[in-house]
């Protein structure tokens, strides 16, 4: 990492801080917050993967529950843990572009982990035509490299 990348890294860091966010490794912003011990104490936590419809891990994946402002973000191999869940039951969703999204129901006690894998269909995105027009009042021997010809 470069001075400026570590300096960015720093500010976005005390930034972050106050919200209860984390900046990961890769550049995104986990809404798993970091947890003192006195609060997972009684909660229970939420570990699985997500796949594609060909059964491939998917990197990159928010995985959170609905209403609550916590989950995580799926690593390299699309695993995903979200600690620090009050004991209730909750609407997991999985979201990622180019990935239909899907949500779970899912029920979580007092010091239990339980697992909870997503499997999430591709989306065929389709982008719209961008017209770029540009008009000048140069002529074109006041433009350097001006091409006389085409």
């Amino acid at each position: 990492m470069t001075k400026l990348s570590h300096r960015l890294t720093r500010i976005l860091t005390r930034l972050l801080a106050p919200l209860a966010l984390t900046l990961a490794a890769f550049g995104a912003i986990s809404l798993n917050p970091q947890l003192s011990a006195a609060q997972v104490a009684g909660t229970g936590t939420i570990t699985g993967t997500v796949t594609s419809d060909t059964g491939q891990p998917v990197s990159g994946v928010q995985v959170f529950l609905v209403g609550r402002g916590i989950g995580a973000t799926t690593d390299a191999d699309g695993h995903f843990t979200i600690r620090g869940v009050p004991p209730g039951t909750y609407q997991l969703r999985a979201q990622r572009i180019g990935f239909t999204p899907r949500s779970t129901q899912v029920t979580v006690g007092a010091n239990q982990t339980i697992t909870a894998d997503l499997a999430l269909p591709q989306l065929a995105t389709t982008l719209t035509t961008q017209v770029v027009v540009g008009y000048t009042t140069q002529q074109r021997r006041d433009v350097s490299d001006a091409v006389s010809s085409l």
